[in-house]
């Protein structure tokens, strides 16, 4: 492994990867049996219209903040790896709207096919990737950056 990581957090990882995996998968079945039996099945919103909620984003701030002052404080303390763990729903959470924006942002500009490139880029260089889509994903939740993305540059 690479230094700085330790088993806990790849198992970790990749628990939370193949949970997604796995509701994507199970929506799929499911919207393609709903077909099949004509049912009628409301269609998921489009990617870029999905946005981190405000409460989400703060909690992610104030928790990550605190376990830093924690850390910083009290280095022998084990109360810092609790808000570290307590964090990791927020952080995750704007990790993935910094990648949906990304996302969003390649598309419009006509580099779809670079989208999982980048993707890959960003899983392989995680200690500079990861404060960058926390930072974006947390700018998404709090500022009218996709509406500047999808309308061109432009303030409506």
């Amino acid at each position: 492994l690479p230094s700085g990581w330790n088993l806990r957090t790849l198992i970790y990882a990749g628990l939370v990867i193949s949970c997604v995996l796995e509701g994507g998968i199970i929506h799929m079945i499911t919207m393609l049996v709903a077909k099949r039996l004509k049912i009628s099945f409301p269609s998921a919103r489009p990617l870029s219209e999905w946005r981190m909620p405000k409460w989400a984003a703060v909690y992610a701030i104030v928790t990550y903040v605190s376990a830093m002052i924690c850390t910083v404080k009290y280095p022998e303390s084990q109360y810092s790896e609790y808000l570290m763990v307590a964090a990791m729903p927020g952080l995750l959470a704007a990790v993935f709207y910094g990648y949906v924006l990304i996302t969003v942002f390649l598309k419009k500009n006509g580099m779809g096919r670079m989208v999982f490139l980048i993707v890959v880029l960003l899983f392989i260089v995680p200690t500079v990737a990861l404060p960058v889509l926390v930072f974006l994903g947390i700018m998404d939740s709090f500022t009218d950056i996709r509406q500047r993305v999808l309308s061109g540059g432009k303030r409506e």
